[in-house]
């Protein structure tokens, strides 16, 4: 369940929270650095790491000795990408509803949820949104030209958004 959260309050990729090393953690500055060999777009994505990250993060490292962060049942792998999945199943997110239609949810779906409700929420842009994301934003000439990661904006949609998923809004 700790990964699936992270999945929903990064809104990074399975893969990219699977896969994820303490080295790439620096919590310190806050920031998880992920290599370009790992992201889609083959550039490093840097995520920074708001206060629900950084605990979940940090009983994964007190629980685990493992340089994963969610390390599988079998010595050096990950956890089974499947295993979010199961976990959204068993909370009965695919499952029949009153209307007899079958809802089925996915892991990579809260990405979408989370670009939907910070355009619809709030004045972010639609560069921050993307980037958060870690999607190429711009054609070559802007991306040539726009070298800053966004980071102190990031951050604070990543908060708003953490504030949003675990209903601590107002506090």
């Amino acid at each position: 369940s700790r990964a699936l959260q992270l999945i929903i309050l990064t809104t990074a990729r399975t893969s990219e929270i699977l896969l994820a090393k303490r080295s790439e953690i620096d919590l310190t500055n806050d920031i998880w650095t992920i290599p370009a060999e790992r992201v889609k777009t083959k550039k490093e994505h840097v995520i920074p790491i708001t206060e629900h990250m950084k605990s979940i993060i940090e009983r994964q490292i007190k629980k685990y000795s493992s340089e994963l962060l969610f390390p599988g049942s079998r010595y050096g792998k990950p956890l089974s990408n499947m295993t979010c999945l199961k976990v959204m199943k068993d909370l009965g997110y695919t499952t029949l509803d009153d209307n007899g239609s079958k809802g089925h949810f996915v892991p990579h779906g809260f990405r979408s949820t989370f670009s939907t409700w910070a355009f619809e929420n709030g004045d972010h842009s639609f560069e921050i949104i993307e980037s958060c994301l870690g999607h190429n934003v711009g054609n070559s000439v802007h991306r040539a030209y726009q070298r800053s990661t966004l980071l102190d904006r990031r951050r604070m949609l990543l908060k708003d958004w953490s504030a949003f998923v675990t209903g601590t809004v107002n506090e």
